[in-house]
This record gives C-alpha cells, structure tokens and sequence, in this order.
C-alpha cells in the first residue's frame, strides 16, 4: 500500500462512486516499494497490463503548511513498519533543507 499527503482534494460522483479528480500537494510518504514494484514491473514487461492493478492508499489531507512540515514526518514514520526509519529519511520536508535545494537549483558552482 502507499501513504501520502495532500494539501487540497477534489472529488466527484461517477457511476455511483466517489473518485478523486484532483490532488494538490501530492506526496507519497510510504509505499517506495510498492510505486518500485509498479515500475519495474512496467519496464521489464512492457505488454503488461497495470490498468486493473488497484494499489489501497490511506491519505492525510494537511491544508496548514506549517503543521505539514510537522505532521508528515510523523505520519511517515508510524506508517513504515517494514524497514527502520532513521531522522535524516525523515528531514526532507524540513524547511532548512527546502531552501538548500532551492538555492541549489539556482546557484552553480564552477
């Protein structure tokens, strides 16, 4: 399975059932096994058929910005009971790391 975040969700009726038409925000906490599988799957089979493949996804609405940078560290660490998780797999949310990687993207060093 996957768990993930979302900021915003929209939904809507088809068929007498209720689907998600659009997230915003999306980010996949837990399931990196799960998403690898679907892909190498794909690439080493490319006739395979994924389209009836149904994957159950618990996902946590975060509408506050701040409270997200502390809430999915949580979520993905009660969520992962396969594999350790250490603090630094956790940081990547972390503000100070955001602003890293954003400088990083516009700063070059020769």
């Amino acid at each position: 399975g996957i768990t993930a975040t979302a900021e915003r969700v929209e939904t809507s009726l088809l068929d007498n059932q209720l689907i998600i038409t659009k997230l915003t925000d999306f980010q996949i906490v837990n399931g990196g096994q799960t998403t690898a599988s679907l892909y190498h799957t794909q690439k080493k089979y490319r006739d395979a058929d994924l389209s009836k493949i149904f994957v159950q996804m618990k996902l946590t609405v975060i509408k506050d910005q701040e409270q997200k940078n502390i809430e999915v560290p949580n979520i993905s660490r009660f969520a992962n009971s396969q594999n350790k998780v250490s603090e630094l797999d956790l940081s990547s949310n972390n503000p100070f790391f955001i602003q890293i990687e954003n400088l990083s993207r516009r700063k070059y060093v020769i």
